[in-house]
């Protein structure tokens, strides 16, 4: 069995300015990698094939991996996996509120998301959604959860502390992925 290893990888980066670009009169960035990049270490997470999106919890330093039916958890401190969140069922969208030690998940197989708490590594309540949400977006910003239903081309709102529901808006047409801006 050929197990998934995640890759961690550095790289040096060299930035010249060029002098005055003749008959310009302009200052010329150039970027050059020195040496590319190079393997420091390999983490075995534990399953084959690649992965379907990573998410990055830069305070605790956890990265979450997301395969199918199962998030392994890694902390990037220690560099090992630290446990998952496993037996979800398909597995389409995920995001992280950290704000809260909580994420979001969804199969896109009922109209709902689950609660993660991010501490006990555990779904711990369902929020309904519209039908079939795919992708998941949180903005720390304000605070929102956006689930975007491909059953009935639509988004629903969400408090992210306490999961509320705030709206549903139609959308013209099956939404994919979002990300804020």
């Amino acid at each position: 069995i050929r197990l998934m290893k995640l890759r961690i990888i550095k790289t040096k980066w060299l930035v010249w300015v060029a002098a005055l670009a003749v008959g310009n009169g302009m200052m010329v960035p150039v970027c050059r990698a020195a040496g590319g990049y190079h393997l420091l270490k390999e983490i075995p997470i534990g399953w084959e094939g690649g992965c379907d999106s990573l998410a990055v919890d830069g305070a605790s330093r956890r990265l979450y991996v997301v395969h199918g039916t199962t998030i392994e958890v890694v902390d990037l401190g220690k560099e090992t996996v630290v446990g998952g969140i496993t037996n979800v069922s398909g597995i389409r969208g995920f995001a992280l509120a950290p704000r809260w030690r909580r994420a979001f998940m969804s199969t896109g197989q009922e109209p709902k998301m689950d609660v993660v708490d991010l501490v006990r590594l555990k779904t711990v309540q369902p929020i309904k959604t519209d039908k079939n949400p795919g992708a998941i977006l949180y903005t720390p910003c304000h605070a929102a959860l956006y689930s975007f239903n491909e059953g009935d081309s639509s988004v629903s709102f969400f408090e992210a502390d306490d999961g509320d529901y705030v709206a549903t808006v139609k959308l013209p047409g099956k939404p994919g992925v979002a990300v804020a801006d």
